[in-house]
């Protein structure tokens, strides 16, 4: 099996002061290196959160999938507002379980953007009560442009680790966070045995499915509607010292990743080209701005072997983790 690394071709995706979109907003871009979707809040006007003023307005539901969509993105939040918010939205949950028809081991699925503000590992651990409270699985978690530390990295890590149903988008990018934190999340899903996500067209997450396609060694290559997909987790713009200590790292310790460049049809948030067809080993999905964001100039392929996908072998004690 081999491992996909190279120099990333073209990082014009991170030249604009929005490095996650370009242009007007709309669909993803193909390869999720444009962070949003059609759902967008409205900016604030004064100088300070308008959120709780009008906080439905940033909550959007969608009945026929079932998923939560909420943005608060750029709305000037501190911890104090994301608090107030998750109060607000405590108060929906129960309503919104019965408009889901959902029963009492069901969870919410959700996409959340609180990206662009200023929201620090209080506010994380505030985020993961609200979703442990109320068994809200979040498949896409957007927090880039805070200022997150390796604290708030493994309060989500917990939460990932905790949660059967695989996330298959995380954003950290921007924040503060070193090899430490970026080691405590890659280990999670690393370990985690719904990795890689195995969903199907609607984006649900069926883990007996899930479990015969691996016995079986199958999954439907391009062209079909089942595919194995890695988290695409965005780590750049961090205090990261060393990528290449980090990438040794995660060979020592069996965190199986494939390298994703912008312009790549075949690597993309929803797909992975090392995971087709029937390929269940890639855990994460890396963009390429990683390695570029870190001045990372001779990067040759990893060499070895690799051993299975869950193994542990020296580079140190992995992260630990509450038990399950």
């Amino acid at each position: 099996m081999s491992y996909h690394r190279g120099r990333g071709g073209g990082g014009d995706y991170h030249s604009s002061p929005h490095p996650f979109r370009r242009g007007p907003h709309g669909p993803p871009r193909q390869g999720g290196f444009r962070g949003h979707g059609p759902f967008m809040a409205p900016k604030p006007r004064s100088g300070h959160c308008e959120v709780m003023e009008n906080p439905h307005r940033y909550l959007e539901v969608d009945q026929q999938k079932r998923v939560l969509h909420v943005s608060l993105c750029g709305q000037l939040m501190q911890d104090r507002d994301l608090d107030a918010f998750c109060r607000y939205l405590d108060t929906r949950m129960s309503a919104l379980r019965t408009e889901f028809q959902l029963g009492e081991l069901d969870a919410v699925s959700a996409v959340f953007d609180a990206s662009e503000n200023s929201i620090t590992d209080e506010g994380v651990k505030t985020l993961t009560t609200l979703f442990d409270t109320w068994r809200i699985h979040v498949h896409i978690l957007k927090l880039y442009r805070n200022q997150i530390t390796d604290k708030g990295a493994k309060t989500i890590a917990n939460y990932i680790y905790l949660n059967p149903h695989p996330v298959l988008e995380v954003h950290l990018s921007h924040n503060q966070l070193t090899d430490e934190g970026m080691k405590h999340l890659l280990w999670t899903f690393a370990k985690h045995e719904g990795y890689p996500a195995y969903p199907n067209p609607m984006d649900k997450f069926d883990n007996v499915g899930r479990q015969t396609a691996i016995q079986e060694g199958i999954a439907l290559g391009r062209g079909g509607n089942r595919r194995w997909v890695p988290v695409w987790l965005r780590l750049e713009n961090n205090n990261l010292t060393d990528v290449d200590a980090l990438f040794d790292w995660m060979r020592e310790n069996e965190v199986t990743y494939c390298i994703a460049h912008p312009r790549d049809p075949h690597c993309t948030a929803r797909a992975c080209k090392l995971a087709e067809p029937g390929r269940a080993e890639i855990k994460v999905h890396l963009p390429s701005s990683l390695i570029e964001t870190s001045h990372r100039h001779n990067m040759p392929p990893p060499q070895g072997s690799r051993a299975g996908p869950h193994s542990h072998r020296g580079g140190g004690p992995p992260p630990q983790h509450n038990g399950r």
